[in-house]
Order: structure tokens, then C-alpha cells, then sequence
């Protein structure tokens, strides 16, 4: 009997949840295809410099690909949603190594005529077990939900399987114009970025250290009533898995003030945001956390 790879074990399950299939941070969920945090600004505080190793959320890949335009390129990477990383790594990653900066964007923001072929070039650029994943997928969805794909055939697929929201260019450093594209394109030439399927909260089990971690906004995803539990959580990653003078982002939304304080932690404004970040700086004792 033939053994099963990884790459249809997660077909199954992609193909298990139906068209119908949600952004419920299950192990196959809807990804976001590009993030809705203004990573341009957020990134431009980091100090890069001192930064040879990160951890991210993967989520759209772009919290990694910002870090690899700014020189960043040893970065680890998790999600608990497994179909980020067919899409993110795989689909997203080689579409930007492999298309021009208007063909991406013609691609992923515009109805193109050309976006079948355009779509069939980025497969063909990739590694065998996202080309094989992507294949399958396709040829599953042109077999069972033909009428919803018509002449938009990429568009459609992504939107079953991606949420779509606006065009988010103005968030990412790399879409700015085609120089920064271009610079990404060379950036990644050199990156390393690896994947681990985990939840935010088996993140402190890990024995990998870090000089950056950005979590994004995920410990948002918990309810309100569960704040201190977050900033729990926050605080475990900071102890096992920041490096001395190391540097984790989290936590950026509106959050009760009273019940921050309570963790001598203070609100302030990202200039040019309407985020509220934190920054908790690995050389200070864990009860006075840098806030920038």
C-alpha cells in the first residue's frame, strides 16, 4: 500500500471542510492573503541591527516578508491553520520570486485576462510538495465548484480558500512601489524561513530563543474577560524564548487601560498608527517592560 505524504494528508483535510470553509483558526481554515496590520510603520521601530533570528506569526507571510525586505532573513515562523503555509511559503512566496511587481499585483488585485496563465507560470515554480498540493486543489475545485469560478478562475479560488478583503498595499513595505519590490525579490534569494505548526500558547515550550518575536495580533483573538490570561501568555514567550536585549511585539488594539495597569504596563500611540503596540525589551526585568 502506498504511504500517504503530508501534502495530501492536508488536501483531505482542506477538502473536508468544503467551499464553505471559515477563518475559525482550526487546523485548516481560511488564511488572510495579505495582513490588515500597518506592518510599514510597526517595522520601522524594530531595531533591526540586532536582529539575527525572529519568530512571527505566518498568517499571510507577511510579517515574514517585511522583516526579509528590512535584511531580516533567519526567521522561524508558526501558525496553527496549516493551509498558511501552502499559501504563504509556497503559492505567495514564489509568486513574488517569480512575477514581475505589476503581474503580482495585476494577480492578486486586479480581474486580469491573464490570470490563468499567470497562475499555471507560479506552479510551475514550485517546490514539489506545494506544486503537487496546489495542483490537486485546483483540479478538486474545477471538478466540484465549477460555475464558481467561471472566467475569474484564480479570483474564485482564492476567495474559497483566502479571505478577501481591499487591497491592503499600503500595510506592507514591499508593495510600496516596484524598487521595493524588487529588493524583497533579492532579499529572499538569501532567506531561511522555516515553519512550525503551534498555537500561540505552546509557543513558551519551545527552546529556540530569539532577538525578535512578533506575535501580531493573535492573543487579541481571546475574549476580552481573558486579558490578563494574554498578557500571561506574553510573558512566558518573554521569560523562555526572547533573547537578552531582545525585542517581542504583541498585544496592539485597545485594550481596558485599568487592567493593563494592573500589569505596569502603559498605552501609548504608534506614531503614523492607529495601532497601539508594545515592545518588551529582553534586558529589562520582566516586571518593567520597554514600551515604545
Amino acid at each position: 500500500m502506498r504511504r500517504i505524504s503530508g501534502w495530501e494528508k492536508d488536501l483531505a483535510g482542506v477538502i473536508a471542510r468544503g467551499k464553505d470553509i471559515a477563518i475559525d483558526y482550526q487546523k485548516y481554515s481560511k488564511c488572510y492573503p495579505f495582513t490588515n496590520e500597518k506592518l510599514k510603520d510597526l517595522t520601522s521601530f524594530i531595531d533591526k541591527a540586532n536582529v539575527n533570528k525572529a519568530l512571527c506569526v505566518l498568517s499571510s507571510g507577511d510579517h515574514a516578508f517585511n522583516l526579509i525586505y528590512h535584511g531580516i532573513n533567519n526567521i522561524d515562523t508558526f501558525d496553527c491553520n496549516r493551509i498558511t503555509e501552502y499559501y504563504a511559503l509556497g503559492f505567495k512566496r514564489y509568486a513574488i520570486e517569480c512575477l514581475s511587481y505589476q503581474q503580482f499585483c495585476d494577480f492578486f488585485f486586479n480581474d486580469s485576462s491573464e490570470n490563468q496563465s499567470i497562475e499555471k507560470y507560479i506552479i510551475s515554480c514550485l517546490p514539489e510538495k506545494y506544486k503537487n498540493f496546489w495542483q490537486s486543489y485546483f483540479e478538486y475545485l474545477l471538478e466540484n465548484y465549477n460555475p464558481l469560478l467561471s472566467s475569474r478562475r484564480s479570483a474564485n479560488i482564492f476567495r474559497i480558500l483566502c479571505y478577501i478583503e481591499e487591497s491592503m498595499t499600503e500595510n506592507n513595505n514591499y508593495l510600496s512601489s516596484e524598487e521595493d519590490y524588487k529588493k524583497l525579490q533579492r532579499n529572499l534569494l538569501n532567506a531561511q524561513i522555516n515553519f512550525k505548526e503551534l498555537d500561540v500558547n505552546a509557543l513558551s515550550h519551545q527552546k529556540e530563543k530569539y532577538d525578535l518575536i512578533m506575535l501580531s495580533n493573535i492573543l487579541q483573538a481571546m475574549k476580552k474577560p481573558l486579558i490578563g490570561k494574554t498578557i500571561d501568555i506574553a510573558e512566558k514567550i518573554f521569560k523562555q524564548n526572547l533573547k537578552e536585549n531582545g525585542e517581542i511585539i504583541y498585544l496592539y488594539e485597545f485594550f481596558d487601560k485599568e487592567l493593563l495597569g494592573k500589569k505596569e504596563m502603559v498605552l501609548e500611540r504608534t506614531p503614523g498608527s492607529q495601532n497601539i503596540k508594545y515592545i518588551l525589551d529582553g534586558s529589562y526585568a520582566t516586571s518593567k517592560k520597554k514600551i515604545i
